[in-house]
């Protein structure tokens, strides 16, 4: 089972995608967040195998930035980028 982290600071994306995650039998939900800011911690805090990164996040956070720099701490993780 995989560890996804959704980054998505609309609502109702975000729920969906938490529904899609939650519903799946091969991935599990690890955490749902509104800001890229918070990623990399979440990264360093917990096993993640899959983002789903939103573009542009709450408090005006990049998520192409904060993909960049998770890359190259965490290159064993895949990031799928979104956008709403």
């Amino acid at each position: 089972m995989l560890n996804v982290l959704i980054v998505e600071d609309d609502s109702m994306a975000r729920k969906l995608l938490e529904i899609y995650i939650n519903e799946s039998e091969n991935y599990k939900l690890a955490q749902s967040i509104e800001s890229a800011a918070m990623a990399e911690f979440y990264c360093i805090t917990n096993k993640i195998d899959i983002i789903l990164m939103d573009v542009c996040t709450a408090m005006d956070a990049n998520g192409l930035e904060a993909a960049e720099k998770i890359k190259i701490n965490h290159p064993e993780i895949k990031i799928i980028i979104i956008t709403s």
